[in-house]
């Protein structure tokens, strides 16, 4: 039976093959990129039985668009971060030192070792799991609307309470309450 369909059976084992193990072979990476950042801007947490689905769901598109090549961290963001930060009076954070440790990093004259790469490494995921936690925030659904707003009107007072990574976001999320309407 398989005698006669040699070619066909290949062809199939070609194709299990690399649906199991992946393959490079008439990938187009940018359209790859592009629709791993597509899904991950346009999931909806309102779409999802509670918050933690949705951060399930969130992390799995996340991480695929940062496989797939996505990143928003770069030196110009960074250093307006840091100012950011400056301003805000959370100099003292994680984020900050981390952001500090890879401008540093970069400094004319430093040589490039492992620590060095480490240092720019970790400054630009926490860039990264910053924004991704603001993607969360905001594409949580209208149940999180006066999260948001009391989010904004805080920053806006001066107080920086924003996460610093979608796990952040979704513990802050889940113990938040609402505002309580009175009659």
């Amino acid at each position: 039976m398989f005698e006669n369909n040699k070619e066909s059976c290949g062809t199939l084992y070609r194709i299990i093959n690399d649906i199991c193990n992946g393959s490079g072979r008439n990938i187009n990476c940018t359209l790859t990129l592009l629709d791993a950042v597509y899904n991950l801007y346009l999931v909806k947490g309102s779409e999802y039985s509670g918050l933690s689905e949705y951060l399930d769901v969130f992390t799995k598109l996340s991480e695929a668009a940062i496989k797939a090549g996505w990143s928003v961290a770069d030196e110009r963001l960074r250093d307006m971060m840091i100012a950011d930060l400056k301003s805000s009076g959370k100099a003292d954070s994680d984020l900050f030192k981390k952001l500090e440790n890879w401008k540093d990093a970069l400094k004319i004259g430093t040589k490039v070792t492992e620590e060095v790469i480490e240092k720019i490494d970790l400054g630009k995921k926490a860039l990264n799991d910053r924004y991704l936690a603001g993607v969360f925030v905001r594409r949580a659904g209208e149940r999180y609307t006066n999260y948001r707003r009391e989010q904004s009107n805080q920053y806006a007072a001066g107080t920086d309470n924003y996460a610093h990574s979608d796990t952040q976001a979704y513990t802050a999320m889940e113990q938040w309450q609402p505002p309580k309407l009175f009659n």
